[in-house]
């Protein structure tokens, strides 16, 4: 029968085994309509006649619901029937209903097939698959800057990682946010059929986490990752190594390379934080103090216009190549007219590539202005 026929009914039902098929009716329909979290427990406070609620241990998050769909008001009720929330023999969370008064007689089978529905549900709202949910709290303690030290050991015990040797941690990052998740586990299973040890991962605020232990074999890694890994608008950015309780400054070494694959001093998919040296540096600088440079104002009036565009991307074609006929054939273009347009970059910063400290502030203008575009996009 439809499930609003049952919703309706819910409280005239006889306790019999009719009854309790209607009620895992009810939820099967839910879960086959793929509903959000939200949804089932506003469905359900609506099907029980009286509040319901969800707890997200991992996040903590709490969704409460009236019978008539609204948010509570002030006040507190009593939970009752509460049952926890199971994904892969880890308790995540947990549903009750509240009453004022005794439980009735189906809230019981009412809980419980919630929280069934709520484990089935949860990748779907959550962007989470069934065993994951618990990993992130793992890995927000384990990368956070201000875990402590015993706390981010237990956290690298708990996800399997050994307190005697070094880990490696990478950030993985996609033009579309919505690939994210399926980036991070492409990333994930290639580390794991290259390297021997342990890789483990998740999708950590908008950018995806990688820990590997013991650290990867980086040059052999990034010449086979740039093939076989390469996929539109993915970028790895990879940290140093580092002692599990510094497992917190690879991910930010990591993040500063992701960071800086956005411009011209990247050409790979992963790019290395060692690689670039001295150079992460520019990645921490915050954006009001990129955008008091001279030199940045200029390139961004220079990048107002379509033509001003070309010429920046001529410039940043010239410094990943280093050869001014290579970066020509690259844009496709004459070498002559790709001189042109250098030539409009030159009289807009006022200086001459020819000159080792003019071609340096080029280098390092360009690169500054790219994180400038990418901060202003959202990136």
């Amino acid at each position: 029968m439809p499930v609003r026929g049952v919703l309706l009914s819910l409280s005239k039902l006889d306790v019999n085994a009719e009854s309790f098929l209607r009620i895992i009716t009810y939820f099967d329909q839910l879960v086959r309509n793929r509903a959000s979290l939200d949804a089932l427990v506003r469905a359900t406070a609506a099907l029980a006649e009286c509040g319901a609620g969800l707890r997200d241990d991992c996040n903590g998050v709490v969704v409460r619901f009236t019978e008539t769909g609204e948010a509570p008001g002030p006040g507190h009720r009593v939970a009752l029937a509460e049952t926890p929330i199971v994904l892969d023999q880890q308790t995540v969370g947990s549903v009750w209903l509240e009453r004022d008064g005794d439980t009735g007689p189906f809230d019981r089978m009412l809980t419980e097939r919630m929280a069934f529905a709520a484990a089935v549900l949860w990748q779907h709202d959550l962007g989470r698959e069934l065993g994951v949910a618990p990993e992130l709290a793992l890995f927000d303690l384990a990368l956070s800057a201000s875990t402590g030290e015993v706390d981010r050991a237990r956290a690298l015990s708990r996800l399997g990682f050994s307190e005697a040797l070094p880990v490696q941690v990478l950030a993985v990052s996609t033009e579309d946010p919505d690939d994210l998740g399926a980036a991070t586990r492409r990333v994930c299973n290639y580390l794991t059929e290259s390297v021997q040890g342990r890789v483990r991962g998740a999708v950590v605020g908008l950018k995806g986490a990688i820990i590997a232990q013991p650290a990867l074999l980086t040059d052999q890694l990034v010449t086979s990752a740039d093939h076989d890994l390469r996929h539109p608008g993915t970028k790895v950015g990879m940290g140093t190594t580092a002692l599990p309780p510094s497992a917190h400054i690879s991910w930010l070494n990591a993040l500063s390379a992701l960071r800086l694959s956005e411009t011209w001093l990247a050409s790979t998919t992963i790019t290395e934080c060692l690689e670039l040296g001295v150079l992460t540096l520019l990645a921490e600088l915050p954006p009001a103090a990129i955008s008091s440079s001279l030199d940045i104002q200029a390139l961004t009036k220079l990048g107002a216009t379509p033509r001003g565009v070309r010429d920046i991307e001529a410039l940043e074609a010239l410094f990943k190549t280093g050869s001014l006929r290579q970066a020509a054939a690259d844009m496709y273009l004459h070498h002559s007219s790709l001189a042109a347009r250098l030539r409009h970059v030159e009289d807009s910063l006022g200086l001459s590539l020819n000159d080792p400290i003019g071609r340096l502030r080029a280098q390092i203008s360009v690169a500054l202005w790219r994180l400038l575009v990418l901060d202003s996009s959202g990136k």
